[in-house]
């Protein structure tokens, strides 16, 4: 099993800002282990947002955001051809909401965690990065695939329903890949588990202090036993 590109453009935006990289910006990447060039693709862009977010103007922070989206639409690929215009408006309202989702997921979710002292920054980055890697196929990929599937169930030889499903194939399994990979499939409901509880939180974040919010949870999600050192 290996990681496959959701299309030749994904392969193309990954190789080139990979290939534009600065040695300070490379040296982060290689604090976790055995990551693919998507994979370091996920982690630049989420410290580029994170500095962006303190101290950058909203041009810089604009143009993250637009690395980010791409990067999120060429990985789910060739299905998106199929949306309609009205579709396309609605799934790129609803990713820009799961976009932000996932930066609070790691700026105060994750962010309070390792500000407690109860995981260092190698961990709470790998965390962030398998939320980013499920998210690709649970959030992204299903959201835009739930529109497309009522109208192309019918006709399962048709290039809408053959190129769909492929896509979300190669997401599914580019997550599993990412867990064999990494030698965590032992782990894997433990991490999701946490994971997704703490994307839960974040949708349901009501607003005000997040800590605040946080400590007056009756059952706060456990962290893994799962961690980098």
């Amino acid at each position: 099993m290996i990681f496959q590109y959701g299309c030749d453009s994904h392969q193309e935006f990954v190789e080139g800002i990979l290939n534009d990289l600065e040695d300070e910006e490379i040296q982060p990447l290689n604090m976790l282990p055995n990551l693919n060039s998507n994979e370091k693709i996920i982690v630049h862009l989420t410290n580029l947002w994170m500095k962006a977010a303190r101290h950058g103007t909203d041009e810089i922070r604009l143009e993250v955001h637009k690395l980010q989206f791409h990067l999120v639409m060429y990985s789910v690929g060739p299905l998106l051809n199929h949306l309609t215009e009205e579709e396309w408006e609605q799934t790129e309202e609803e990713w820009n909401k799961i976009l932000a989702d996932l930066r609070s997921f790691n700026g105060s979710f994750l962010g309070l965690y390792y500000e407690n002292g109860q995981i260092n920054s190698q961990t709470a980055d790998f965390y962030n990065l398998i939320a980013w890697v499920v998210s690709l196929y649970s959030m992204f990929g299903a959201n835009s695939y739930s529109k497309l599937r009522p109208r192309i169930i019918q006709d399962q030889q048709g290039l809408e329903f053959v190129e769909s499903n492929k896509c979300m194939t190669t997401l599914h399994m580019n997550m599993m890949e990412f867990f064999i990979r990494h030698q965590i499939v032992n782990k894997q409901d433990e991490l999701l588990t946490f994971i997704n509880k703490g994307l839960d939180l974040v949708m349901k974040f009501p607003g005000g202090s997040w800590e605040s919010y946080f400590n007056n949870l009756s059952d706060p999600p456990s962290l893994p036993s799962f961690s980098l050192s």
